[in-house]
Formats: C-alpha cells, structure tokens, sequence
C-alpha cells in the first residue's frame, strides 16, 4: 500500500516537473574568461578604420551616434556578446519581448540636451508643454504602475508606510520632505547638488562628504530608523546600484531620490518602458552602427603606438583574429574588462565594484490569483529575496492577456561579491530554478502549476555600484583619463552610477574629448 502511494506521489513529482521548460543563458562568460590566458590564435587579416569603438552597451553605441552626427562615418564596432545592449540588452519568446536588464527610463533632464534631442528624433518626446516634455503615450508607463506584496496582500504602490503608525507615517513623511529639499537645492557653484548626468552636480565640498559614508549611517544621523522605512530605501538602492544601504554611500542613495527635476516638487514621476525594457532604445541606437557593428568579436590585446593604435581581435564566428589598424579608439568597457586590455595602466580596479545579477522570465498559462491590488507593471514583495517581477506585456493594448510573461530580478548582493559570483556558476541550475521559485511561492503558492517555461540569465557582473568613496575619488577620476591622444574611455562605471542617461552621456563625452568638439554635448 505505501509502495503503491509513494509511486503514485513520485509519479506525480515527474509530471509537474516535466511541465514546463527550464532554460539557463546569460553573458558569454566563456569567451570572455580568455582574455585571462589571451589563448587566441595568431592574427591572419589586417584591417584600417579611423576610428574604433569597443564595446556593444549604451555607452559604445550612443559613442558612434555621435561620430555620425559629426559626419565621421570611418568607424567600426566591436562587441564580445552575440547581442548588442550590454545591461539594457533583451530578448524574447513566442509570447512577448523581455528585459535582460535594464526596463525603464524615468522622465529625463531636459538640460540634458543631446539626450532630450535624442528623443525627439526617435518620437519618444512628442513636444513640449509649459516648459515639460510630452511623451509618446504608448510608452509612458499605463495604470496601474506598481504594488508591493505586505501583510499577506497586495496593495497599490511601492511604499511600505503604514499610516495607521504614527512613528512610521512621521519617517516617510519627513523623509519625502527631505529628498523633496535637496531635488532643488543647488552648491555655492550654481549647480543642483544632485544631478543627471552625474557630472552636473555640485561639487560643493559641504555635500561632498556625503560620499564617505554610509546611506544606513546617514539615515541614522537622521534619525531614519523605522524598519519599513530602512527597507524602502535599501530596496531602491538594490535596484539601481545592486547593494543595500550599508554599502552604497549616502551622496548616491540620496541622488536616487533626488537627480530627477523633471517636476522638482511632485512626488510622481513618469516612466518610460517597453515589453523589452531599454532594449527598445537600444534598436533605437543600433540604426548608427548598421554594417559597422560586429558581435562575437573580443578584442584581447592593444599596442598604443606613437602614430596609431593595433589591435588583436578574434572572431568567434570564424573562429579567426585579425590585426585591426585605427587613429584612435573609444573603449566602451567595463573595468574589469579594461584591466586585461591595458595591463600596464596604473589603475586600482579594486575600487570598482559590480554586484551579480539573476533574471528569470517566466511564461504563465495562467497568472495567480492574489488579495489586493491587480496586476501592475511592477511587483514587488516586501522582505522578499529579489526585488520582485515586472509584468512585461503591462503596455499592450490588451493588456492582460495569456499566457503571460513577468521578468524576475535578484541582485546577488552578499558579503563577497567575488564569491556571489563564484556561486553564480558552480550553483546548479536546479539550485537557482528554485531560488527563483521559492521566492514567488511567497506570494503565489501555486504559480508553479501554471507555469510554462522559465528562462534564467545569469549576469556575473552587473551595473557598478556607488560605493563608500567611490564617486569622487581619485581612482575613478584616473580610470577616465585618456591614453595620450589615442585612447579614450566611455562606461557608466566611469560615472559610478549605471543609467541610461550615464551611459548615453559618457558615449557622448568621449566622441566630444576625442575629436577635441565641444558642441556635442552643447551642456
């Protein structure tokens, strides 16, 4: 009898476990791990271009939308991933596009210009009205936005304050108030103290010293100290930055609240997304580099010569490297990349920090039900082990439809990043389905029962995290100095902060520092 229900029971084990598929990607670490040992074979073709450009994320690619608005159209790409999009890239199945990364863009900077012409000429800003961008309703994002799963139900909105609590409702409150005074406030030099691109801030030494410390021992100085209220902030430095408030220094995490001055006194702020998150302007950047752009290629060795740069790069497709000969070269690297191109360089890449990331994108027949608020774009559990999932067919006009897609996101944010990554790769790919899976069973007991298809991106090294220190320090000021007139750098970890407006804005600064034209940026 028990022989007969423990069959019975394994029987019923196997056909839930063959219900759906199990898909396991991410970057191509593999390729990329051979820059370690440079085991390439010896270059058989030779090539000339005036310019180069190595990397494939927003920073590379807004670099050669630069050079061709400045008519320099001699130029290639080179970019290791099959894809281009570096954190912003995506892809997609039977049933929508999905982020591999980044998702949203909030509403910009308008005196970020060459960002807001950008716009205007992808229609994404349709106009201006008193003084405000208008923006292409299809990718403002719809109603309803977000919802956070607290109190064994879902409620509208992100913030955990529970107003009912006086001491609570009293933090977010004076809080709110606190960020809503430094959004407008500017230094002694005329400039807001916290801005977008970063590199338009203040640089006041009075806020400076923001830096230096802690955006947990900040909030204690401040008396911020209500559970809900640490867990709100620290949630949102994990989104952006990948780590937590006792890490990240409080000048970023108060910038998170802080750099947007789209409305500088209104709480709301717009968003901009897509079923593909930032990979729309990604297609949107990828125009510039039409048959200039080649994927599957690793550059592994640079010579800076007095009269011209030499590079070694081998293509995986053909399984072959080639000498490329360029004037100068824009390199669209992470440091962590650098540091094996330019061994040489004086750099300390120990200051450089990058969190690693799992993304899971789950295809649901069905999508369960739950207490509380419906189904918004985002979703996020309170206290959960990630930072909850993003519904990504939200901006369809049917927009709940089936079989539906959501996109989890963890950041892999222990004591040593170097071993999350460690455990990244050695961890099973059954340990990690069911990370993914415990965590959603929080809010969704069943969702294993309607669930289609799971795909899981491991991402080693994610966006660069604004560490204690970190933003105005000397070690990233060197890393963003040029090799004589040859080499130039361009990468969000340059700013310290990972957004779309960074990495745009540094594409953009290193087209304007290498071709010595100031009007590029017109800042």
């Amino acid at each position: 009898m028990l022989a007969s229900v423990g069959m019975i029971l394994l029987k019923s084990c196997r056909d839930t476990a063959l219900r759906f598929v199990l898909k396991i990607t991410g970057t191509n670490h593999l390729l990329g791990h051979r820059l370690w040992t440079k085991d390439f074979p010896v270059p058989t073709e030779k090539e000339r271009y005036k310019f180069v450009i190595i990397g494939g994320g927003v920073s590379a690619l807004s670099a050669a939308r630069a050079l061709i608005k400045t008519n320099e159209e001699d130029f290639v790409l080179f970019e290791l991933e099959g894809i281009a999009g570096g954190n912003s890239s995506s892809g997609s199945n039977n049933y929508s596009a999905y982020p591999l990364g980044a998702h949203y863009v909030p509403a910009i900077n308008l005196h970020h210009k060459e960002l807001a012409v950008f716009f205007e000429e992808e229609n994404i800003i349709t106009g201006y009205q008193d003084g405000k961008a208008v923006y292409h309703p299809e990718y403002v994002c719809h109603s309803p936005q977000e919802r956070l799963f607290i109190d064994y139900q879902w409620v509208e909105g992100i913030e955990p304050n529970n107003r009912l609590d006086d001491d609570c409702n009293g933090q977010f409150l004076r809080f709110s108030s606190q960020m809503k005074d430094y959004r407008s406030a500017k230094g002694t030099d005329g400039r807001f103290i916290f801005d977008l691109p970063l590199a338009y801030s203040s640089t006041d030494a009075d806020y400076l010293t923001l830096d230096k410390l802690s955006m947990k021992d900040w909030m204690e100085q401040e008396e911020y100290i209500h559970p809900n209220l640490l867990w709100y902030v620290n949630y949102c430095c994990m989104d952006d930055y990948g780590q937590g408030i006792d890490r990240v220094s409080a000048w970023a995490g108060i910038h998170y609240f802080t750099s947007r001055k789209h409305d500088l006194y209104s709480e709301h702020q717009e968003l901009l997304t897509w079923p593909e998150g930032n990979g729309f302007l990604i297609k949107c950047l990828e125009k510039y580099v039409k048959g200039k752009q080649f994927l599957q290629h690793v550059v592994y060795n640079i010579d800076v010569q007095k009269d011209k740069v030499v590079l070694n790069v081998f293509d995986e497709r053909r399984n072959i490297s080639k000498q490329i000969y360029a004037e100068r070269i824009i390199l669209a690297t992470p440091q962590y990349i650098n540091r094996y191109l330019l061994p040489d360089r004086k750099i300390n890449y120990g200051k450089f920090c990058y969190s690693p990331w799992i993304l899971a994108t789950l295809v649901l027949e069905r999508f369960p039900l739950s207490e509380g608020a419906e189904l918004s774009w985002e979703n996020v559990i309170f206290q959960g082990k990630g930072l909850g999932y993003i519904y990504n067919q939200h901006q369809n006009l049917t927009q709940y439809e089936s079989p539906f897609v959501i996109t989890y996101y963890r950041a892999l944010d222990g004591g040593n990043l170097k071993e999350e990554r460690k455990k990244l790769q050695r961890y099973s790919d059954e340990y990690w389905k069911n990370e993914v899976l415990e965590d959603l069973k929080t809010v969704h007991p069943e969702i294993e029962k309607y669930l289609v298809s799971i795909e899981i991106f491991k991402r080693g090294h994610g966006m660069i995290s604004p560490s204690i220190n970190f933003l105005f320090s000397e070690d990233k000021k060197e890393a963003l100095k040029p090799i004589g007139d040859k080499v130039f750098f361009a990468h969000t970890d340059l700013s310290g902060i990972s957004l779309f407006e960074e990495a745009f804005y540094q594409g953009t600064r290193a087209v304007e520092q290498m071709l010595n034209d100031e009007k590029i940026l017109d800042i």
